[in-house]
């Protein structure tokens, strides 16, 4: 407990936005599936090896062993009763990618835990995202009374991007403490972590990836940075 203690005497708490208070991996699933729905609904049943969650965790591994997008759609549907060439293929992708990047898709414990974090820390965020996007995360998870407005830090109107050091030194500013009082929390090893440590900031990794893993504690550069698993884990910053 005695590392948790360090991030707890910390009186600012930065979070990224995509992939860190959003679910990335739900909403590429959610999409995939309704694309799927639309284009093939009337020929695959719902039942044995052409259930749509089945299809979508085969399609999951091909693309996880570096395959492309299309060859991919291609593997798993090679069986299906449609005729799946080149034109549909393009097709289905490109429904997909036009509906995926109007998507988004909340962590539902997102709310509890920055209500709980609230009460111990200024809450701000450092994203590589537009002003409007990030504001539009923040209203469908209800998130906006648990941050201070003045610490929402974005690339676009900062004119650098993570993992520029200048860009956590400039949120740390506009909360009136140096980068060294603040806590940075992220998804991404190099524009979160790095980036934070490059900064001063110390950084918490988010990798809900290895979600059978119990935190752990790394050492980047001097600091000891904690690897979480799940945001609820974030409750420890709380905890007194």
């Amino acid at each position: 407990m005695g590392i948790w203690s360090n991030y707890r005497e910390k009186p600012v708490c930065f979070l990224d936005v995509r992939g860190t208070l959003t679910d990335e991996p739900q909403a590429d699933r959610d999409c995939f599936l309704a694309v799927l729905k639309e284009l093939t609904g009337r020929w695959l049943p719902e039942d044995g090896e052409w259930n749509a969650g089945s299809i979508y965790r085969t399609f999951s591994k091909h693309r996880a062993r570096h395959l492309s997008f299309e060859e991919s759609l291609k593997r798993v549907l090679r069986r299906a009763p449609i005729e799946s060439g080149r034109e549909w293929l393009t097709s289905f992708r490109r429904e997909y990618e036009g509906l995926r990047v109007h998507t988004i898709r909340i962590r539902p414990e997102a709310a509890p835990t920055l209500k709980l974090l609230a009460q111990a820390k200024a809450i701000g965020i450092i994203s590589n995202g537009s002003r409007k996007r990030v504001e539009r995360v923040l209203e469908l998870g209800k998130l906006t009374p648990y941050l201070d407005e003045k610490l929402i830090v974005d690339s676009s109107g900062a004119g650098f991007r993570k993992p520029d050091p200048r860009l956590f030194r400039l949120a740390a500013r506009k909360a009136g403490v140096k980068a060294e009082q603040c806590v940075m929390v992220g998804d991404s090893w190099r524009r979160d972590v790095k980036g934070g440590v490059d900064a001063g900031m110390l950084p918490i990794w988010l990798r809900p990836e290895q979600l059978s893993k119990p935190p752990q504690f790394i050492r980047v550069d001097s600091k000891q940075v904690a690897v979480i698993r799940r945001f609820v884990d974030l409750g420890n910053l709380a905890e007194q």
